[in-house]
């Protein structure tokens, strides 16, 4: 453990954080269980590597894709409520998709 608690040292951490960290992984009450820290400290590392990004600037990447997941599901449901409105359905979509593609395909002029 106290090789652990150099190395996280080295890699920046306060002690006040290292305490916090340990706490957390030992403390029975919290979601984490103790096999699977190790798997998402590495998932936590692949995601820094990925997104070309430090470590401790993850958790505000992961809040920024939450905002924009959230932000794009409320615009499907919004297109779906103006589809809705207008008695649209995703077969009559489809349907006019493949008409005007063909169409248009058919009457394309090639110079």
């Amino acid at each position: 453990m106290y090789r652990i608690h150099n190395y996280i040292k080295k890699l920046g951490a306060h002690l006040d954080q290292i305490e916090s960290l340990t706490f957390n992984l030992s403390d029975k009450t919290t979601s984490i269980p103790s096999e699977k820290t190790a798997e998402l400290v590495n998932q936590l590392y692949e995601i820094s590597e990925s997104e070309c990004i430090s470590p401790n600037e993850v958790p505000l990447y992961v809040k920024q894709k939450i905002v924009g997941k959230q932000r794009t599901e409320q615009e499907i449901q919004k297109l779906g409520a103006i589809l809705e409105e207008r008695n649209i359905d995703i077969q009559t979509i489809h349907e006019f998709n493949s008409r005007n593609w063909r169409g248009n395909w058919r009457n394309t002029v090639y110079r």
